[in-house]
């Protein structure tokens, strides 16, 4: 009797080779769709590159164009940049543009659908293996970003979603605190003093997401398209990262506090009040996977700890992040003087908040210090009424002297 792999082979193998013909001829997808040229060639060099993903407009052209110029100097970024305003063609009349920006795209679509669309489904070029997915909001400047750091630190976390931390200065303004650099000294188990490359997190803002390929694919199931918005995504997607991917949720999102990135005042681009209506909804339908960092209002829940690696220490330690009334400094206040310049609530709220949080606590703190004056106050007029009752007599109006003199010399 012949073995039952040899039969197997003398049926289906014939299969096989009918079918080869059509399996070669079937269609692709390539370059041919883009103007400027061929998709990346990272999947046939290797995980080797980042694609840098902008949906942009007129309004930060010159942001743009010196961020282009900065990340492809690296040699490891390629850049795609989605046209809202449908101005392909006037960007591609600049040299920079035509050097620089590798993929591109012109219809009038929402960030978020440009990402389902562009990234997630690809429906316009095969952007397979890349190692990252950075999806940046085009009012952020990188100028100052050493972006091959940036990307060694957030493969050495391991997680699968990461950001830069926030400056903010004479150039840039304040956004969650949760997401600004961490600038205070972290002292180490031998009680030396070290400075934060990264920590883990359970919320990465939505302003500057960089995202491993499974994890943005995840993530983007928290979309809905009808809403038209990706306010709150960034609420939600650690937790819900970790739980699709099965990874451990204290380790699927970082923040590079070791390298920067400036966030510029954003004008008009969006209406705030409807993100906040689409952040309620994407809330309350995956309410279980909300962080836990921040309360409601966006302030860090007090004494809030995360596991932190230093310049000088290979292990993890604990740090403590504490609110903002905490590290309130002139730099702070100055850039919520900027901000209000806008008379943006989008850009402003966050400062809103803090403004109106420090506020009551100097209130609360002058009531508790002029507590025991007033105690002490109360305490004295009662001693006063006490001898008042007790003694009236001391309170007799004397005579005045030259009466007294009359009576002396009558008598």
């Amino acid at each position: 009797m012949r073995p039952c792999w040899a039969w197997h082979w003398c049926f289906s193998g014939p299969i096989w080779l009918w079918l080869w013909p059509v399996w070669a001829m079937r269609p692709q997808i390539d370059g041919s769709l883009h103007p400027d040229g061929p998709p990346s060639s990272a999947n046939s060099t290797g995980c080797d590159k980042t694609l840098f993903f902008a949906a942009v407009g007129p309004e930060f052209r010159d942001t743009m164009r010196k961020n282009a110029l900065h990340l492809h100097a690296t040699g490891v970024v390629d850049i795609f940049f989605a046209h809202y305003r449908q101005d392909l063609a006037n960007w591609q009349k600049e040299s920079w543009y035509q050097e620089t920006v590798k993929y591109s795209v012109s219809y009038k679509e929402m960030k978020a659908d440009f990402v389902l669309k562009e990234l997630v489904k690809q429906e316009t070029f095969r952007l397979r293996g890349y190692c990252w997915y950075w999806i940046a909001d085009d009012n952020v400047d990188f100028t100052s970003l050493d972006v091959k750091r940036y990307l060694a630190l957030a493969a050495e976390t391991g997680a699968s979603l990461v950001q830069p931390a926030v400056e903010f200065d004479s150039h840039g303004i304040p956004s969650h605190q949760i997401v600004t650099a961490y600038s205070a000294d972290v002292e180490l188990p031998d009680h030396s003093i070290s400075r934060s490359l990264y920590r883990y997190s359970d919320f990465v803002e939505v302003m500057s997401p960089l995202f491993r390929e499974d994890a943005l694919i995840a993530a983007w199931k928290l979309y809905l398209p009808g809403l038209g918005s990706d306010f709150g995504m960034d609420f939600l997607w650690c937790r819900f990262v970790a739980a699709q991917l099965r990874a451990r949720v204290d380790r699927v999102c970082a923040i590079i506090d070791a390298e920067h990135m400036y966030k510029l005042p954003h004008l008009e681009s969006y209406n705030f009040e409807d993100g906040l209506a689409v952040q309620e909804v994407l809330l309350n339908e995956f309410a279980e996977y909300t962080q836990r960092s921040m309360e409601t209002s966006g302030q860090l829940r007090d004494d809030l700890e995360q596991l932190c690696r230093t310049a000088k220490d290979t292990q993890l330690v604990r740090v403590r992040v504490k609110p903002y009334l905490a590290q309130a400094s002139w730099k702070m206040w100055k850039a919520l003087f900027r901000c209000k310049q806008y008379n943006l609530e989008a850009v402003c709220h966050i400062d809103g908040t803090l403004i109106n949080g420090v506020f009551w606590r100097v209130l609360a703190a002058g009531l508790v210090l002029c507590i025991p004056l007033l105690l002490w106050y109360v305490l004295q007029q009662l001693r006063s009424a006490l001898q008042v009752v007790r003694r009236p007599e001391t309170f007799k109006r004397p005579l005045r002297a030259p009466y007294r003199h009359q009576i002396s010399d009558a008598s």
